[in-house]
């Protein structure tokens, strides 16, 4: 709701703009002395869009000054929606909400990041077929790559990404460009 993002933003910037702690051996440590001047044009605030109580305020929520970007947990929200959790929902109330987010942020210029990987796949698709459409592969070169890999309970129930797992080191990396010698091979690794 609104009084929680207002309350997310003031957590996340110093005085006068927030209410955070500043601990400065801590910042000064880690980011260095000249860490404060400018830590508040630095921090993101990114508040997760999860509920439907979200979904009511959505607009209200994202005119908060200090919003930076929201978060869109997909499991959490198929749950809220009454759905099954999931890190992919096809059904229409999980894409509508999804579709409200996408066109609050795109008015606002806020970031929004999709945990959602057919929403992904359905975006890249988008820029395939426009593409195909306008007749544009002869001078385009389409690099797809993610940020990387994540663990869903593995080694001993690891659920992050921040590992040096297989898993969490090798990412999709694919090219498409004009001329390209050998289009669809793959391989286990990059020289």
């Amino acid at each position: 709701n609104v009084a929680e993002a207002e309350q997310a933003v003031r957590a996340c910037r110093y005085a006068p703009a927030g209410a955070r702690s500043f601990g400065p051996a801590r910042a000064g440590g880690a980011l260095g002395p000249g860490y404060y001047p400018d830590a508040n044009t630095q921090i993101a605030c990114i508040p997760m869009i999860e509920t439907v109580e979200a979904l009511q305020n959505l607009d209200a929520i994202l005119d908060v000054p200090g919003i930076d970007a929201v978060y869109v947990g997909p499991a959490d929200l198929s749950i809220s929606l009454g759905l099954a959790p999931g890190v992919d929902n096809d059904h229409q109330s999980f894409v509508d909400a999804i579709d409200a987010i996408l066109a609050g942020t795109a008015k606002r210029g806020i970031a929004a990041y999709l945990a959602c990987v057919s929403f992904m796949d359905a975006q890249l698709g988008l820029v395939l077929d426009a593409l195909d459409r306008e007749d544009r592969w002869k001078d385009t070169i389409v690099v797809f790559l993610g940020d990387n890999g994540h663990h869903f309970g593995d080694h001993g129930g690891l659920w992050r990404k921040n590992t040096l797992f297989e898993e969490s080191l090798r990412v999709p990396l694919i090219i498409a460009s004009p001329g390209q010698p050998q289009p669809g091979v793959s391989t286990p690794a990059l020289a």
